[in-house]
């Protein structure tokens, strides 16, 4: 069977790529439902299981194990089937308009509800197949929806990453696509996000927007913040730092942010002050290329989110979570399934701007706060610098607990999610004059309590070895993914510990992805 040339996940226009008719079966990680034809596997975008459709193949060729496809018409239609609330994200629309779908709502088109329960299946599957649990370990009946959230699963995110067209428009990417197609409305988006009206201007010189509103109330919980990434960037995933130390407390001037217009090489200052114009509802930052460092145009380069009683500030490419509850949520959960956690030491790894550090400090705890993006650590630094219990430093995770040097830049040592909002690049420093090498430094001995919240990736495998081998009394995991979660949970019961509690929730309405929460205990010495 002949099929079409494909590049980057797309088929090229003009080429004949076939369409078959399939049988949709049982939801898979990723967004996928699992289909056959002829015997090979067909992974189909767009479906619900028990379905009929037309697919077009998107990815395919003799010897491949499997193919990729995308649903361009349905003949049977699931009762959780409902029309897209996203045009632009919408994928019979765009086959009808001989295009393709943007990605982030690959999951429009069914009930929420229905949702919810093939995101449990999903954990279901990967925890029984990689971490030997059942489905009585898991939560019943589905996974967790947020309070208040919105009846359709829309105007949850706080944080939105756009990319910019050749013609200057905002936009987004398809599906394992390096196209960008414009859009008009992001409507997953907390309001604000489209009061901005960022659709109507023009973003020539910039490559991407990344978009930060405060977690209030229909997002109105303080300034929008742009964070613009000039075109000629050529930014790494993350600050590759391996070396860690104390991070300066207290100031009010954030260690890498410049208020100076520092000349960066090849950057469009006047094109970023044209944008920043144009959009006078919020405060505008920029990310030098150069640097690294967060240059502030207009108003402050942070907002400031508020969880309980405490305060954080999270400067432009800082790390925050992304649903407006979320915060809330994965609180409560940590502090529901750890209890009294007063004159416990606690290690925070992965800590990003410090929610979870700063919650069990004003508990009582003394804690050490670790995040390797140099951004985020220093964000964290001054979120924490009126707790005297918690100590920040700024380094590779693995190195912190004693571990061997990781073998090559950044990720997964401890740099942060590779989905939403980039992270943490902007300079921080380390306290003056504590410049020693890691290896120099005291490796910390056994906690009471360990919280991890690993990027998409999960654990560092050094990670996990060490923590195996110099065991909290507790560790609680908080997960964006359900394959590395179940990987993790696998490894740490392969060394014999327990998993006393596994929790859901659906902090990502409309998509694939979910969070996953368990607690663990090491086998008794």
């Amino acid at each position: 069977m002949a099929v079409g040339l494909l590049r980057g996940g797309r088929a090229l226009p003009g080429d004949a790529v076939n369409e078959l008719e399939l049988a949709l079966g049982p939801i898979a990680h990723g967004g996928h439902t699992v289909a056959r034809h002829e015997g090979r596997v067909v992974f189909v975008r767009h479906g619900i299981p028990g379905e009929r459709v037309r697919v077009r193949v998107t990815e395919a060729g003799p010897t491949a194990s499997f193919w990729r496809a995308d649903v361009v018409a349905v003949l049977e239609a699931s009762g959780d089937r409902r029309p897209h609330p996203w045009p632009e994200a919408d994928a019979l629309a765009a086959a009808d308009a001989g295009t393709v779908p943007v990605g982030g709502a690959e999951f429009g088109h069914i009930a929420p509800a229905r949702q919810r329960r093939l995101k449990r299946e999903v954990l279901a599957e990967q925890v029984h197949r990689l971490a030997g649990l059942d489905a009585p370990d898991l939560p019943e009946p589905a996974v967790e929806a947020v309070p208040d959230e919105d009846p359709a699963g829309l105007h949850w995110r706080t944080r939105v990453t756009f990319d910019v067209t050749a013609d200057g428009r905002v936009g987004m990417h398809p599906h394992r696509s390096d196209a960008v197609l414009p859009v008009a409305t992001m409507p997953l988006a907390v309001p604000a996000v489209d009061a901005l009206g960022l659709a109507r201007v023009d973003l020539t010189g910039v490559a991407r927007v990344e978009v930060a509103v405060p977690s209030g109330p229909d997002g109105r919980g303080g300034r929008p913040l742009l964070t613009l990434f000039p075109a000629t960037s050529e930014l790494d995933d993350g600050d590759g730092a391996v070396t860690f130390g104390p991070v300066e407390r207290g100031g009010t001037a954030r260690a890498g942010v410049d208020r100076a217009g520092v000349d960066e090489a090849g950057v469009d200052h006047a094109a970023l002050r044209r944008i920043a114009a144009a959009v006078p509802g919020a405060s505008v930052c920029w990310l030098g290329p150069v640097t690294h460092r967060v240059h502030a145009l207009r108003g402050e380069p942070w907002v400031t989110e508020r969880v309980g009683e405490r305060r954080y500030r999270v400067t432009g490419d800082g790390f925050w979570q992304v649903h407006r509850r979320a915060p809330d949520v994965l609180a409560a959960a940590v502090r529901d399934a750890l209890g009294p956690v007063d004159g416990l030491t606690v290690h925070d790894l992965y800590a990003g701007a410090g929610l979870f550090s700063g919650l069990l400090a004003a508990a009582g705890a003394a804690v050490t706060s670790v995040e390797a993006a140099r951004g985020a650590s220093a964000d964290a630094a001054l979120n924490l610098a009126d707790l005297p219990a918690v100590t920040v430093r700024h380094g590779d995770v693995a190195r912190y607990l004693g571990g061997p040097p990781a073998g090559g830049r950044g990720r997964p040592g401890g740099n942060r999610r590779t989905r939403g909002p980039r992270q943490g690049r902007a300079g921080g420093g380390q306290r003056r004059g504590d410049d020693r090498r890691p290896d120099a430094l005291a490796i910390p001995g056994p906690a009471d309590v360990v919280v991890v919240d690993p990027p998409r990736v999960g654990l560092d495998r050094r990670v996990t070895d060490r923590l195996i081998a110099v065991p909290p009394a507790r560790l609680a995991y908080v997960s964006c993914d359900p394959a590395s979660f179940a990987r993790d949970l696998g490894r740490f019961r392969t060394a014999g510990w327990q998993v006393h509690t596994v929790r859901a929730f659906d902090l990502y309405p409309n998509t694939h992805h979910l969070e996953s929460f368990a607690l663990l205990t090491p086998p008794r010495r």
